[in-house]
């Protein structure tokens, strides 16, 4: 049986849209992506610049 999933863990401090091309790279192969985002940092990147403390847990 082949693997039908990909999941992509991104470092800290980074928000899952730094796997944008890369989701729909695998996508468009078939697969299905997961990038779950960093507890806490479910918001995207420019939130977190505008408000700081939104990156506390």
């Amino acid at each position: 049986m082949q693997p039908d999933t990909i999941v992509l863990v991104h470092g800290f401090w980074v928000t899952p849209r730094s796997w944008e091309n890369w989701i729909a790279h695998y996508e468009n192969k078939g697969f299905r992506v997961i990038a779950p985002p960093y507890a806490g940092f479910e918001v995207e990147a420019e939130a977190l610049n505008a408000d700081p403390t939104r990156s506390r847990p």
